[in-house]
């Protein structure tokens, strides 16, 4: 198995075994930074970078679990149809909110005060941005292995 494949394959691993709201994370950045001739799949991300997203993701939802289970009701309205569980809306809306995509925590889908606090939480996680690196993978931005940082 080549180097890029058995990477693939520990990430698809890591995606795999990641909570719902990781997922979600992880999705959406899939989804809204990709190239217009690159289409990113989860096992396309470098497991370091997968990890520290999926890590990204967990630490914000343990730090701010009492408010986001205190939304539930409202933020799940939001959501009908949809299938979301709140942990996966809280995973969406902290990429959106964290990368200052125009919507997120704070555009009503969250109840006060809970919605400033998300709000507050995922702008200090920062943003997360995707590139494809020259070995093929996708990394984020500052996630990269020390010989490939710029």
């Amino acid at each position: 198995m080549s180097d890029l494949a058995a990477r693939r394959e520990e990430s698809q691993a890591v995606f795999d075994g990641a909570s719902p709201a990781a997922r979600a994370y992880v999705a959406a950045a899939l989804a809204l930074e990709e190239g217009e001739d690159d289409i990113f799949d989860p096992a396309d991300i470098h497991p370091d970078s997968l990890r520290r997203m999926v890590d990204d993701a967990d630490g914000f939802v343990s730090m701010f679990r009492a408010d986001i289970e205190a939304s539930e009701g409202h933020a799940l309205s939001r959501a009908a149809g949809t299938g979301s569980s709140v942990e996966e809306l809280a995973g969406n809306d902290l990429f959106l909110t964290s990368n200052g995509h125009g919507a997120g925590f704070w555009d009503g889908g969250w109840p006060e005060p809970h919605a400033s606090r998300l709000d507050e939480g995922a702008k200090a996680v920062g943003a997360c941005e995707l590139y494809r690196g020259d070995d093929g993978l996708v990394y984020r931005s500052g996630s990269e292995p020390p010989a490939l940082r710029p």
